[in-house]
């Protein structure tokens, strides 16, 4: 986890981050070290949020863990008594090794360069480095309906197996390897991870010919990772019926490629990821 919150060390804003069921510190940055009176991130483990950065013996009333997303910032203002002025606030939900964590950041709103990484950080999934749901969102309200539209619509199969038996960093590199694959065929399109082990490719003016060629060229690549993904493809000459439709439509036909995989090898969720390895 430490490398995702290198990105914040050296800013000059107060960052933290705290498990949002228990509300423990597990990182602040040092500019928030420095503030709070600390030395090093030893010295506040074990510490709630609460108790350190407003010397409250409960949860805040304001606390809006309830309210986080994943790629979206909460963006509020509030005057903190302990640092004398008024901040922006900005808060989201991370999720890493299984867990959820709560990431606030007090800036000064004129800092247009920590605003511009925060931004990027708002699109940009941080694990594959493609886009994100707020992403995707976003690029959906930018398509133009007229245009063909390809989906593919991916799931990684084998990764709770992954996760439970070696660990959620295998995991994470089996989510990498694969979006690698997705890569390597769509790249020049929008990509997206949209959930755990769900990933989505936007091909706006795809010729249909090209999609499906880029779907089999995706199963060779997976294939030769011995990767398995279910792949939902779908290839339309235009988006007027509603781009949401269409996605879920995608969504179906992968569903049905996994039930044909599962139905195939006898494999259901409870077997071993080692199984899997075997087949691809």
């Amino acid at each position: 986890m430490s490398k995702i919150w290198e990105f914040f060390d050296t800013l000059e804003e107060i960052v933290y981050v705290s498990d949002i069921n228990n509300h423990e510190l597990i990182y602040m940055n040092k500019k928030a070290l420095r503030t709070y009176g600390f030395h090093s991130l030893e010295e506040i483990t074990h510490k709630k949020c609460y108790e350190v950065l407003q010397n409250c013996s409960a949860p805040c009333s304001m606390c809006n863990n309830h309210k986080l997303k994943q790629g979206s910032f909460m963006e509020w203002w509030y005057y903190n008594p302990f640092l004398e002025r008024q901040v922006m606030l900005k808060d989201t939900l991370v999720e890493d090794g299984g867990k959820e964590y709560r990431m606030e950041l007090a800036i000064d709103s004129d800092r247009q360069e920590l605003l511009d990484k925060l931004k990027e950080m708002s699109y940009c999934d941080q694990l594959t480095r493609i886009g994100n749901r707020h992403a995707m969102n976003e690029y959906i309200d930018n398509l133009q309906n007229e245009h063909s539209l390809g989906i593919v619509y991916c799931d990684v199969t084998g990764l709770k197996q992954v996760n439970d038996r070696q660990g959620h960093a295998s995991g994470d590199q089996l989510i990498i390897d694969a979006c690698e694959c997705l890569k390597k065929s769509f790249g020049e399109y929008g990509l997206f991870r949209i959930g755990g082990d769900e990933m989505l490719a936007l091909c706006t003016k795809i010729d249909e010919s090209a999609l499906w060629q880029g779907v089999e060229q995706l199963k060779r690549n997976l294939r030769s990772s011995s990767i398995h993904m279910a792949v939902g493809g779908l290839w339309k000459k235009d988006s007027f019926s509603g781009v949401d439709k269409l996605i879920a439509e995608a969504e179906k036909k992968m569903y049905e490629d996994k039930a044909a995989y599962y139905k195939k090898y006898g494999f259901d969720r409870r077997h071993s990821w080692e199984t899997v390895a075997n087949w691809v």
